[in-house]
């Protein structure tokens, strides 16, 4: 089992559905985990896993660390020009509520992933994942990938009323 981390478009989005949303593991970017693994995934490394995305977890840490607890789970996977792109549901429990307003504010940014490589292949000293299969998703302070993404939006305090005014007042597409 590998786990990595990095900085992602994290977004929480409606309160009733408490939801975190942002690209979990980037695509076509070398990344330096440490001094012997460089690591790239491919666009599409997570496909087979799109219609059974309930079974990624969502945790505040690592399975393989101790005092972990399961935060919720994704509903949602699908591929993006930036990498994989997840919602995850955030369970309504004093957990849930803690981790979901440190998302809300900012003090959690980043995502770490846990996968299982299935398919991968070396490309000058660079390992490139094909095909992995994600198992977990945590919140952490300071991921592996770095600054390869932001924050989107934090919406979970924002009324649904309140935000279509925003929207509406976004320029329109030419």
């Amino acid at each position: 089992m590998e786990f990595r981390s990095f900085d992602p478009q994290l977004e929480v989005r409606s309160m009733s559905k408490r939801l975190l949303c942002g690209i979990v593991v980037p695509y076509g970017v070398d990344q330096r985990i440490d001094a012997s693994l460089t690591e790239r995934f491919e666009r599409g490394a997570f496909r087979h896993q799109y219609r059974a995305a309930h079974r990624v977890r969502l945790l505040n840490y690592h399975s393989n660390q101790a005092g972990h607890t399961i935060l919720g789970h994704a509903v949602a996977l699908r591929d993006a020009d930036a990498g994989l792109y997840g919602e995850f549901q955030v369970t309504r429990s004093r957990d849930g509520d803690h981790y979901l307003a440190l998302a809300e504010d900012g003090t959690l940014r980043e995502w770490s992933v846990g996968f299982v490589p299935e398919a991968s292949r070396m490309d000058g000293r660079t390992t490139v994942h094909t095909r992995a299969t994600a198992f977990e998703t945590a919140l952490v302070p300071e991921g592996a990938y770095g600054d390869l993404a932001s924050v989107m939006a934090v919406r979970a305090a924002t009324p649904v009323l309140a935000r279509d005014t925003l929207l509406a007042r976004l320029p329109k597409p030419l």
